[in-house]
């Protein structure tokens, strides 16, 4: 079933669908995408395969208390963290496993004599690299080599009181966004509405000043702000459109222009960065219906697809390197079954590629793959 998109120009909200072969939306595609089934026991890992227009069970799966999981630029190998927890300390290890021999290994260890028992963030920075940010005092991230298992833990040096216990985010009342490489860092307090958004080089170990101030009331969650790369960065104003903020050319500028009429959220840039993926809220109706749509050519989507008893879940994993295609899946709590589509920015499509409709499965997708 292929469902069309509905173009807003701001005024109305089209939900016209139409019906295609699953053909016409993925005939044209080389490779596939590899996607994580959980369920209450194991996480399995799947791959759809284009030219075969079938998903297959590879029969690997990762421990059901995995977690940070990530794929590689190359798509060979998983990363993903575990913890452990015992009467006398805790431990953390971050893991990979290579798709083509279903081998594991460990690429890290943290324990007390570290000081890195929890970590947020875990992603690829390059091939051979991995980063993540850690919790603690210390403000710290870690990048490490894979390939040498050599790791590097900076201190961020952000000026925030230093604090020994978990709160609302591992630095209690402060919320650190870092950027893609680690070199930049935007950081608030979440309680403190007077305050303003504050950039830090991770280098210079420096506040970077811009003209602009972001002020903290408009952040509601972590969902209304998040950085494209290591110089921009987005963040939702309050009248509900999104800005975009460049450190470098000290510039702001609009991105969206539909906040009358539609909430968006987490936004999810693709790589050429000329869409960006909204989970998307009506803010006319009742009900808390929830949709995709994708801001590109100055114009909001909206896909047909619906929830009001599910999950919309999306990640930046489910872009390709063309950023033409974009995997997302819904997971309905009433039917306790998980859809996985395939959207076609060019061609406004959407093929609805897969259903599991095993109790409490849902899943995710992993990243894209060569055929």
């Amino acid at each position: 079933m292929i469902l069309l998109f509905a173009v807003v120009n701001v005024i109305s909200l089209g939900q016209d669908a139409c019906e295609f072969e699953l053909s016409e939306a993925a005939d044209a595609i080389d490779g596939g995408f590899l996607f994580l089934v959980s369920s209450e026991r194991e996480q399995e890992i799947w791959l759809y395969d284009f030219n075969q227009a079938a998903s297959n069970n590879l029969e690997m799966t990762l421990p059901i208390d995995a977690w940070g999981i990530a794929l590689s630029p190359q798509g060979d190998e998983i990363a993903f963290a575990m913890s452990n927890y015992d009467e006398v300390a805790a431990e953390l290890t971050v893991n990979l496993l290579n798709i083509e021999t279903g081998n594991t290994r460990q690429v890290f260890a943290g324990d007390a004599d570290t000081q890195i028992t929890q970590i947020v963030d875990l992603h690829w920075i390059s091939e051979s690299q991995l980063g993540f940010v850690s919790n603690g005092p210390k403000q710290q991230y870690t990048i490490v080599d894979v390939n040498e298992g050599i790791a590097k833990t900076f201190r961020a040096e952000i000026p925030i009181p230093e604090l020994n216990v978990l709160g609302g985010s591992i630095w209690g009342d402060w919320d650190i966004k870092f950027s893609p490489s680690f070199l930049n860092a935007a950081f608030l307090h979440v309680l403190d509405y007077q305050s303003t958004i504050t950039f830090w080089n991770l280098n210079t170990k420096n506040k970077v000043d811009i003209d602009y101030q972001i002020p903290v009331r408009w952040v509601a969650n972590n969902r209304a702000y998040s950085w494209i790369d290591d110089d921009r960065f987005l963040v939702r104003n309050q009248e509900s459109n999104w800005l975009e903020v460049s450190l470098k050319q000290n510039l702001v500028q609009k991105m969206t222009d539909a906040g009358s009429l539609f909430q968006l959220d987490s936004p999810i840039i693709a790589p050429d960065g000329s869409s960006i993926a909204f989970l998307v809220r009506d803010i006319r109706l009742d009900s808390f219906s929830t949709m995709l749509g994708i801001w590109r050519n100055g114009e909001l989507a909206l896909s047909c697809i619906k929830t009001t008893s599910g999950q919309l879940q999306v990640n930046s994993e489910g872009w390709d390197d063309t950023s033409r295609y974009f995997v997302f899946s819904v997971y309905d709590y009433e039917n306790a079954i998980s859809e996985i589509y395939l959207l076609d920015v060019t061609r406004n499509q959407i093929a609805d590629l897969y259903l599991l409709d095993f109790p409490s499965t849902r899943v995710s997708a992993l990243g894209w793959v060569d055929g």
